[in-house]
């Protein structure tokens, strides 16, 4: 359960002091010299506004010159082969002997067409 009661007292610019948490809430609504920390985000936000303000000038007053060289040379072969006619350069001879000493078992079962 949270404590209630701060550890070091709340002091207002006003000249009030507590330490306990409901006071201080009380207080900071009623109070006008009590800075919020929507007041500290709105002064940063506004900081930042301006620091791209600047930026934004500098770069609408600096020409600025893009120079691209894109040389992209593509080379696709592609080579055709006709049905009956692919290259079998990956399968050794002895693959080959292999799977003509066993036709049976030389093409998978799935790929075997069944006969009506």
């Amino acid at each position: 359960m949270p404590s209630q009661t701060y550890k070091e007292p709340r002091v207002c610019d006003c000249g009030y002091t507590t330490k306990f948490p409901s006071a201080w809430c009380v207080h900071k609504k009623s109070c006008k010299l009590v800075k919020c920390d929507k007041d500290v985000l709105i002064e940063q936000m506004k900081q930042q506004l301006a620091a791209k303000d600047r930026q934004i000038e500098l770069l609408i007053k600096t020409p600025r010159t893009v120079n691209n060289t894109t040389n992209n040379h593509y080379v696709v072969e592609q080579h055709i082969n006709v049905f009956g006619k692919e290259s079998i350069d990956h399968i050794s001879p002895e693959q080959i002997q292999a799977l003509l000493a066993d036709p049976a078992n030389a093409v998978p079962q799935f790929i075997k067409l069944k006969h009506r």
